[in-house]
């Protein structure tokens, strides 16, 4: 398989895993109001929740063993939004 090829599949990965990211902001809003979830960490795959549990890793676990190593994507339900700032390489290379 050349490089190319490897990039296209990686790439179609990452667009279905932010399909299902996507999917799980849309449950989230109607799950934070279901004591049943919140706090909880809940799995999706072709925009269905398909697993809950408390330790995010053994969700994966779970999930991975049922359905194979497939896009999914695992979040918590809370009113917490986490926010991850990465900075640019390119500020590096610019002056101003």
């Amino acid at each position: 398989m050349e490089a190319f090829e490897k990039d296209l599949i990686q790439l179609e990965y990452i667009m279905r895993i932010e399909e299902e990211r996507e999917a799980f902001q849309k449950l989230k809003k109607k799950l934070l109001r279901d004591p049943r979830y919140r706090g909880r960490y809940i799995a999706v795959y072709q925009g269905k929740i398909v697993g809950i549990g408390e330790e995010k890793g053994e969700l994966a676990r779970k999930v991975y063993k049922k359905y194979g190593y497939v896009p999914i994507y695992i979040g918590k339900i809370s009113r917490e939004d986490i926010h991850i700032k990465v900075p640019s390489p390119e500020l590096d290379t610019y002056e101003v």
